[in-house]
């Protein structure tokens, strides 16, 4: 059984288109990316992983701060609001933890249209911005990050041609 799912999940992968930037779907993006983050309290700068989803006004996402170990602690989920990937402010949530956050998405293919037309993957390479407070927690302050990493519009699919 497991090996019938996992073959109809692949055909629905390799039969879905791919577009990079169109007026409609261009408020509708998932990215995945990792962050570098300067923690205000400790400075420092911790690694993050995050995988993050808006579509018109509703976003939201998982990250994944400090990945040297593994701890519920800091796998965080967040929901917002915003405009697309431009603009989004969250609620973060994790153990014992409460955050808010303003985050940026940018993909290259709307800063470098031409080149992105002729090199179609480069337009969904996404530039990241983020700042976030911590609220109840004496460890953590303000959270400032940058991140790179790939994003897919999941409305027109995966059709970059």
């Amino acid at each position: 059984m497991k090996k019938y799912i996992a073959c109809i999940l692949l055909l629905t992968f390799l039969s879905v288109k791919v577009y990079g930037h169109t007026p409609i779907g261009g408020l509708a993006w998932t990215t995945i990316g990792a962050f570098g983050l300067y923690d205000s309290r400790n400075e420092k700068i911790l690694p993050s992983f995050e995988l993050n989803s808006s579509f018109v006004f509703i976003n939201g996402g998982l990250s994944y701060k400090n990945i040297t170990y593994v701890d519920s602690k800091k796998l965080f989920g967040y929901v917002g609001l915003g405009l697309g990937s431009a603009v989004q402010l969250q609620a973060g949530f994790a153990k014992g933890n409460f955050s808010l956050r303003g985050r940026s998405d940018i993909q290259m293919g709307y800063i470098f249209e031409d080149f992105a037309e002729k090199h179609p993957y480069f337009g969904l390479i996404t530039i990241s911005a983020s700042i976030e407070k911590y609220f109840n927690n004496s460890q953590k302050n303000w959270y400032f990050g940058i991140g790179i990493g790939f994003s897919i519009n999941y409305i027109d699919g995966f059709n970059v041609f």
